[in-house]
C-alpha cells in the first residue's frame, strides 16, 4: 500500500504526464482469449479507468501502469467500442521487441496501413501513429507509462 506522500508523488507524474503529452488520445489494446482488441480512447478516459499505482521492482521508485481488471466496470466501457485487430500470438512475433513493440508495429500496419519501424521519439515529442489525420498513443496493458526516474529526468527537460 501506498503512503499519502507517495500518492501524492505518483498524482503529479500523472498530471506531468498529462500537461506534456503531444496528443492526449490513445489507441487501447488488451489481449481477450485469443483476440488482440483495441479501442480508441482519450485522455480523461484514459487516465480514469487504466492507471494504477505500483511498486517498481528496481530501485527507479513507483511507477504509472496500464492496467484495467477484467471484472470491472472499465473493461465493459472499453468493450463498447472495442475491435479485434489480431491473434495474441502476433504479441510474440517478432521476439526482438517486447509486446508493447510488437502492439505498435500491429497497430501501425493493420489498422494505419504503414511499415513499422522501431523509434524512441518520447511521448512529449510526437504519438506514436497517425490514424485518419490523428496523432495517437499506442498503448497495451499492463505497460509501464512512466517511472521516478524518467519522471524526474522529463520534468528537468521542462524547468
Amino acid at each position: 500500500m501506498f503512503n499519502a506522500m507517495q500518492i501524492a508523488y505518483m498524482d503529479s507524474m500523472i498530471d506531468f504526464y498529462g500537461n506534456t503529452s503531444f496528443t492526449h488520445d490513445y489507441i487501447f489494446g488488451w489481449v481477450e482469449g485469443d483476440d488482440i482488441k483495441a479501442t480508441f480512447i482519450d485522455w480523461t478516459v484514459f487516465r480514469r479507468l487504466l492507471l494504477k499505482y505500483d511498486r517498481a521492482a528496481t530501485s527507479k521508485g513507483g511507477m504509472l501502469k496500464i492496467r484495467v481488471k477484467v471484472d470491472t466496470k472499465a473493461r465493459a466501457i472499453l468493450k463498447k467500442n472495442a475491435f479485434i485487430i489480431g491473434k495474441a500470438s502476433e504479441l510474440k512475433e517478432d521476439s526482438k521487441y517486447n509486446k508493447g513493440e510488437n502492439f505498435e508495429r500491429i497497430i501501425t500496419e493493420k489498422l494505419c496501413g504503414e511499415k513499422w519501424l522501431k523509434d524512441s521519439v518520447p511521448y512529449y515529442k510526437a504519438g506514436d501513429v497517425i490514424y485518419n489525420g490523428k496523432s495517437y498513443q499506442v498503448k497495451l496493458e499492463n505497460a509501464e507509462l512512466t517511472n521516478a526516474k524518467t519522471y524526474e529526468n522529463i520534468k528537468a527537460l521542462f524547468n
